[in-house]
């Protein structure tokens, strides 16, 4: 591995790091041309974000967020195929709050119009800490 890509990987492991400490449930499937984080949201949402070309998306909810969710963001980033965990993180955590601010207080399971929902449950906080960049 070049430098660069061990100094990319050790940013990523330490952003992974503190998204666990958080409640993140994450794992990074792809480090770079796209960088791809897959998991579950601490409120209990499945997630995929992915940084690629010159954009950023993170999809939450439904069966598979990297083939259709619920709710999705983009916003724009150059180089986004090869981005650092900083600003990564912080692009993260500001789409995750977007998310938490979209939410609803909480959607009763038992209510038959919600059976299956991935958003069947009482939502929490998605657990972002803020970062300072």
């Amino acid at each position: 591995m070049t430098p660069w890509g061990e100094a990319h990987q050790r940013g990523w492991d330490a952003a992974l790091v503190t998204l666990r400490a958080a409640g993140w449930q994450v794992d990074m499937t792809c480090g770079a041309a796209p960088v791809q984080l897959e998991g579950v949201l601490p409120c209990g949402e499945l997630f995929y974000f992915r940084a690629r070309h010159d954009e950023v998306l993170l999809a939450v909810g439904g069966e598979d967020p990297a083939d259709i969710a619920p709710w999705e963001r983009e916003v724009e980033q150059e180089d986004a195929s090869y981005l650092p965990a900083d600003p990564g993180l912080r692009l993260l955590a500001e789409l995750a709050g977007e998310h938490e601010k979209a939410a609803p207080e909480s959607i009763q399971p038992d209510q038959p119009e919600n059976a299956g929902s991935a958003r069947a449950t009482k939502i929490a906080p998605t657990g972002v800490p803020s970062f300072e960049v």
